[in-house]
């Protein structure tokens, strides 16, 4: 699993996925930003967050956990 730390303002709460276009951000704590390069699902092979987005119905506004 990959992910890239952003500096950027964000709003949101602590969990709270942000889609944007191909990308997918989570809001953290303090106005930090993480973006998930890689992911993969229980049971799945790895994908890219394009590739991931594209099979799975997330959208802006969901949170993690």
């Amino acid at each position: 699993h990959q992910l890239r730390p952003l500096s950027g303002d964000l709003a949101g709460t602590p969990g709270e996925i942000v889609v944007k276009g191909d990308r997918l951000l989570v809001v953290c704590a303090q106005g930090s930003v993480l973006e998930l390069l890689e992911l993969q699902a229980e049971g799945k092979k790895r994908m890219n967050a394009a590739e991931f987005l594209r099979g799975n119905a997330i959208k802006s506004g969901q949170r993690l956990g």
